[in-house]
């Protein structure tokens, strides 16, 4: 996964260039499955989660693995917005930074 053929840049959340894998990508390919997105959110009384399916994304951009991770970066930034509080923001999610580009941490 630390290979740089699996990764892209693709603005994340409020990271405009995000280094990104294109796994998502390369499955939808190998696979020509319908793609959609699956979360859960702890409910509040802390009793449970919630989960949430999506609808078949018919618009996901296959062809293209650049706009590809784009589209799913903003899928996996909708999700996160469900429930930002619960999102594991110690992962260092861009802790690897395009040439020439500092940290955002």
């Amino acid at each position: 996964a630390d290979d740089p053929q699996w990764r892209v840049v693709a603005p994340c959340v409020s990271v405009p260039q995000a280094a990104t894998t294109n796994g998502t990508w390369v499955l939808s390919r190998l696979s020509g499955s319908k793609m959609l997105s699956i979360s859960m959110v702890r409910k509040l009384d802390r009793k449970g989660y919630s989960l949430h399916i999506s609808e078949v994304m018919n618009d996901y951009p296959g062809e293209d693995k650049q706009i590809a991770a784009s589209y799913i970066n903003k899928v996996i930034e909708r999700e996160i917005l469900r429930a930002p509080e619960q999102y594991l923001w110690v992962h260092r999610r861009f802790k690897t930074r395009p040439l020439g580009e500092t940290s955002v941490y």
